[in-house]
């Protein structure tokens, strides 16, 4: 499109069997901004070990109901049929959101590069937030799309928009297993006059939470904090928001401030605890490394630790009450978060929590690691 502003998306995984990754590139054409227009179109490539050339490319269609052309889309690559290979996920919009205008959203899967990269399903679905302030209309002009595997069982589920889908291997194609809230995308208030694009928002998937299943992270430029999403480790809760980090500043809805958000395994823990009797949710997160404008993290002080005896540099604190007592060396003294756990919450919930400590060398000096989990 002549004059457009042009965007991209990448995906990485295995589409062909072999070892290396291939990639697919999604290049987004917007023209206009009060009322906008657009087209999305793709380019697979094979891996680098082949030489990276182009093996499929064209535009974002799909068949759902008739043929869908996508102006706008988001990508990525995992296994979501169970076939041992990852497969091409697309999703977005049919057109560009000029206010209040609840849009066509698609979501569609493509085979892997022996299956000719053909259609495996596609749904279609409302693009639609309620209390649309008319006097500074919110625009959705992106959707995310995340492949991922929310229950574990090495099959990814599918997020786009505010809809996650069961793997194809257990259900129907798009079979719905859960809602992200409306809130936690717009919201009068803070989100008047809101765009929703690849510059202002972001939703990534990662375990957060240490248990083997990954889950979502949903970043906003004008909420107070990214909110993470998984299936609750109590089986009656199921899909829900398992934890929320505060972000220290927020921006106005007319300022992109393109976020990069990154879930990555920092330290060398694993799962935090492991139980094999009752049922228990570990509320937990990996590090968020959040970078885009002065974004920052933080913290509020709600539970205090007090030093103790400790053995071989290794210590571990556990309690069920407000207070607790830790051990890290002869002298030293924590304050950590761990949550607004008031004192009336830990009856009706039989809240625990714990710490642990450990003496980590790094280039020559030795650091003090703390850990800490609720139960």
């Amino acid at each position: 499109i002549a004059s457009s502003q042009v965007s991209a998306r990448l995906a990485a995984g295995n589409l062909d069997y072999d070892v290396a990754e291939e990639l697919v590139l999604v290049v987004n054409e917007v023209l206009g901004s009060t009322t906008a227009t657009g087209a999305a179109s793709y380019v697979v490539f094979d891996d680098a070990n082949a030489g990276l050339p182009a093996v499929n490319d064209g535009a974002i269609t799909a068949q759902a109901g008739g043929l869908k052309a996508l102006q706008v889309a988001d990508v990525d690559i995992g296994d979501v049929t169970g076939s041992g290979v990852g497969q091409v996920v697309f999703a977005g919009m049919t057109a560009l959101d000029d206010g209040c205008d609840s849009p066509e959203g698609v979501a569609a899967v493509f085979e892997d590069a022996l299956g000719g990269f053909a259609q495996v399903a596609a749904e279609t679905f409302n693009v639609f937030v309620s209390n649309c302030p008319a006097n500074a209309p919110w625009k959705v002009r992106f959707l995310h799309v995340n492949a991922f595997d929310i229950d574990g069982d090495g099959i990814d589920e599918l997020q786009a928009w505010r809809n996650v889908y069961q793997d194809f291997s257990e259900a129907a194609p798009f079979t719905l297993i859960g809602e992200l809230p409306e809130g936690q995308f717009l919201e009068v208030g803070p989100a008047n006059g809101a765009y929703i694009t690849a510059n202002t928002a972001q939703i990534v998937s990662g375990d957060l939470t240490g248990d083997g299943r990954e889950d979502l992270v949903l970043y906003h430029q004008w909420f107070e904090d990214a909110s993470v999403w998984g299936l609750s480790q109590i089986e009656t809760v199921g899909f829900a928001q398992l934890s929320a980090v505060p972000i220290a500043t927020t921006y106005n809805t007319q300022t992109e401030v393109r976020p990069l958000l990154v879930p990555v395994n920092l330290d060398v823990d694993g799962p935090v605890l492991k139980y094999d009797l009752a049922s228990h949710e570990l509320v937990f997160t990996e590090p968020i490394v959040i970078a885009g404008g002065s974004l920052g993290i933080e913290y509020e002080t709600s539970v205090d630790v007090t030093a103790g005896p400790a053995l071989a540099g290794f210590s571990v604190g556990y309690g069920v009450s407000a207070s607790l007592t830790f051990a890290s060396g002869s002298s030293t003294t924590y304050e950590v978060s761990v949550g607004d756990l008031t004192p009336a919450s830990y009856e009706a919930n039989a809240y625990s929590f714990g710490m642990f400590t450990y003496v980590q060398e790094l280039e020559g000096a030795e650091f003090d690691v703390i850990n800490f989990w609720v139960e």
